[in-house]
């Protein structure tokens, strides 16, 4: 048995080797969860502005159909005039309904003889309610559901408002506290909103938590459809963007 022993010239792991294995292999986990969480986040950005782009077409072909952009915020009503007052300034509820069945809820009688959609396939998205809640109930009020963004918080939007159609509230962006240019940008002078004729898609980023008007949209996860005027931005005390 000695001689076997010795002839095997196999020795114990000692307590300190072992530990250094294990040290070794936690570093290399923690570099690739790292790794992985950044490729995620990295995705999810790139995700949310495919959205965007996905809903601008959609708005767009809206608007040349029926004259005006979609109604800004949600609410309770189908079909209002304006905002509907039980849910102020939140989400985008009455965009999704205006481009997927209309604003009075039926792709089958549309409000308006000039309503030719769908103009959005759902199916493009998620969506939810207002707490990001995936689906919704069946007793659910219609243009309270929304989009949801690749981290699962509704989409924000507002239209300008700036239109002689019947069915569009003036200076909606005013009135529901649309991003402002910060008064120390040049443009400030000469121009208030970012996107001034249009509209503001904002999303509040993985951690789904957006600043207040004037400012909304210009945190440093934040997604908009106005990011590569924000990106002038940089350098101007309070505000940064996020790259990717």
């Amino acid at each position: 048995m000695e001689r076997l022993k010795q002839s095997s010239g196999w020795r114990g792991v000692t307590l300190l080797e072992l530990l250094v294995v294990v040290l070794i292999i936690s570093i290399l986990t923690a570099m690739a969860v790292n790794i992985y969480i950044d490729q995620t986040e990295r995705a999810r950005f790139a995700a949310c502005k495919s959205l965007f782009g996905h809903l601008a077409m959609g708005i767009e072909r809206y608007r040349i159909d029926t004259g005006e952009y979609p109604l800004s915020s949600s609410g309770t009503i189908l079909a209002p005039s304006a905002p509907n007052p039980t849910r102020p300034f939140v989400g985008c509820g009455y965009m999704y309904i205006s481009l997927t069945q209309s604003l009075n809820g039926s792709r089958y009688a549309p409000l308006g003889s000039r309503w030719a959609g769908p103009y959005f396939d759902a199916g493009e998205a998620k969506v939810g309610t207002l707490d990001g809640q995936l689906g919704y109930a069946s007793n659910t009020d219609l243009p309270e559901i929304q989009i949801l963004d690749p981290w699962d918080h509704p989409v924000y939007y507002v239209r300008s408002g700036i239109s002689e159609t019947p069915f569009n509230y003036p200076y909606e962006y005013e009135l529901m506290g649309a991003t402002e240019y910060p008064g120390e940008h040049p443009l400030a002078s000469s121009e208030t909103w970012f996107n001034a004729s249009t509209y503001q898609l904002i999303s509040g980023g993985p951690d789904g938590v957006m600043l207040s008007a004037p400012v909304r949209g210009l945190g440093d996860d934040d997604v908009t459809n106005f990011d590569g005027a924000k990106k002038s931005l940089r350098g101007y005390e309070g505000v940064d963007t996020f790259e990717f």
